[in-house]
């Protein structure tokens, strides 16, 4: 006897699902495996993106103050990129790894159902075997034959209950299948659109940073350092070779200000590479650009006009909206006595390769002329006890070409005279004298002085009492 067409159609059908079971247990089981490594391959970008982030933050610490600053927020941004890529990581383990890991079990159970399903089917054919063989046997036996007729019944019966059952959760299957791919699919590209959102905004803002750093003043900064200041040594080399004591064998101060003349050769001389002015503790001098003769003419300095005799002086740059000449402008911490015109006689010391002329206050900066180069200076007389700390800044603020410099520095055992640039009057002066100033002139005038100011701070030094009499002009123009 053969299986009937039902029988051979519930066949075919149960391969089928069988074939799909196959299926999605192979794939989806390749998928959970490919979607873990793509997981894990992510996570191990991020941990290298963090080694990055620490590399490039021991880095900046080596560089230039602007490089420094672009990279540190360089990093920052980099460092922001990876939090958003652990919590990529994260979403994609738990919206589309582990789904597909829960896949494992489903198969299992829907194995199990198929299972009975196939035992109810076997165990039909075999019941249709069994009433084949009892006809060949015992054809006129009814009652046998009836018997071996009813167990086929329920077998078959029972074949066509598992069949329909495994139909139905076959069919919840395919449907949970389809909206799970959906889903799982649909939470990937999800997760990784925000990423790559967040990804662009913080890499936009990386990219200005970078962007943003002033490779010219960073590189005026190293051209800087290929130069630095070494007070230290440079005063220890002049203390061990020093066996005279200029206070005592050289330039002496009378009671009544004047500064007696010395011999040249009994002098100790070093030559800074400082460019700076800048007393410790006090404001800065700056010097502020021109590019021709300001709108109205600067009055004549007052005879003992002066500001603090201690105070820092540096200069930054400006320009005016005048053309002509180069000019210059300094914040004068120690301004240079007033040189009017005077009726008293004027005696000039020679200190060193320096001719000095006595100021008539002795806490007041002195003129000073450069007898090999011709060029005016202005020299400020500390105790030794003193210079060291007043000129400490300099070693701290690296170069910069509208700062003020020292331009040579003569110890003895009791007093060291510290040679700046000449000034030539002061900004208050000038403004008082114009009463006001063009505002485009003046907001020239005050870029160039803030970003001398900007380039102290950025180095760590603090200024403080910032007055148009701290500014002086650094040429007569």
């Amino acid at each position: 006897m053969s299986r009937t067409p039902d029988a051979r159609a519930r066949d075919t059908q149960t391969r089928q699902i069988q074939e799909s079971i196959t299926h999605v247990e192979k794939h989806f089981g390749q998928l959970c495996r490919l979607f873990a490594a793509y997981v894990r391959k992510t996570a191990r970008v991020r941990d290298k993106a963090d080694e990055l982030v620490r590399e490039i933050s021991s880095y900046a610490d080596l560089e230039t103050p602007h490089l420094k600053n672009g990279l540190k927020h360089f990093a920052d941004q980099l460092a922001k990129v990876q939090d958003y890529r652990q919590a990529q990581v994260e979403r994609l383990d738990a919206k589309v790894v582990e789904p597909l890991k829960d896949y494992g079990t489903i198969v299992k159970l829907k194995r199990e159902e198929l299972k009975l399903t196939q035992t109810a089917r076997n165990r039909e054919a075999k019941q249709m075997q069994q009433l084949e063989k009892t006809r060949q046997r015992n054809p006129s036996d009814r009652q046998i034959i009836s018997q071996a007729e009813s167990e086929l019944q329920r077998a078959t019966m029972d074949a066509t209950r598992t069949t329909l059952q495994l139909e139905e959760t076959i069919d919840v299957f395919e449907r949970q299948k389809i909206r799970d791919i959906k889903k799982i699919f649909g939470e990937f590209v999800t997760v990784e659109m925000a990423f790559h959102a967040k990804a662009l905004e913080v890499y936009t803002t990386a990219y200005q940073n970078i962007q943003n750093v002033d490779d010219e003043a960073d590189l005026e900064v190293f051209r800087s350092t290929l130069h630095p200041p070494d007070y230290k040594s440079r005063i220890d080399i002049v203390r061990a070779n020093s066996k005279t004591s200029l206070n005592q064998t050289g330039t002496s101060m009378s009671k009544s200000g004047t500064l007696q003349p010395i011999q040249p050769d009994r002098m100790q001389c070093i030559e800074t590479g400082v460019r700076v002015l800048v007393w410790t503790g006090l404001v800065l001098e700056m010097l502020v650009r021109r590019s021709g003769p300001l709108a109205c003419a600067r009055a004549p300095r007052r005879a003992h006009k002066r500001v603090d005799s201690d105070e820092t002086a540096a200069k930054c740059p400006r320009l005016s909206e005048c053309a002509g000449g180069d000019a210059a402008l300094f914040l004068a911490a120690s301004p240079v006595s007033p040189r009017g015109t005077s009726a008293a006689p004027v005696c000039a010391s020679r200190i060193g390769q320096f001719l000095l002329l006595p100021s008539p206050d002795p806490a007041a900066a002195h003129s000073a002329l450069d007898v090999d180069t011709g060029e005016e200076l202005v020299c400020k007389v500390f105790d030794m006890g003193q210079y060291q700390e007043k000129i400490r800044s300099y070693s701290m603020l690296p170069r910069h070409r509208n700062i003020a410099q020292l331009k040579d520095i003569l110890l003895g055992e009791r007093k060291a005279y510290v040679f700046q640039e000449k000034d030539y009057g002061d900004m208050h002066t000038f403004v008082k004298s114009c009463k006001r100033l063009p505002e485009k002139q003046a907001s020239k005038l005050f870029y160039q002085i803030a970003s001398a100011v900007a380039h102290c701070h950025q180095n760590g030094i603090v200024l403080g009492d910032l007055k148009l009499r701290k500014f002086v002009f650094a040429d007569e123009k």
